[in-house]
């Protein structure tokens, strides 16, 4: 048990020792998904005014 106090010091005492490379991470976001959903919203159909429009839209949306 004492050996284990002493390994724990070291490696605090070592922290700011020369010679420790301390890691920065360059990128740490997960890669960004892009799903085409383009598909979805391709229609012939016309629609009377822009709010009918985007109704529709929302509508197929939350399909």
């Amino acid at each position: 048990m004492e050996d284990e106090s002493k390994l724990s010091r070291a490696i605090v005492l070592a922290i700011g020792a020369q010679g420790v490379v301390e890691a920065h991470p360059i990128n740490c976001k997960p890669p960004e998904i892009q799903i085409d959903m383009a598909s979805h919203f391709v229609t012939n159909r016309t629609e009377k005014d822009r709010d009918a429009m985007i109704r529709w839209a929302r509508n197929v949306a939350n399909r």
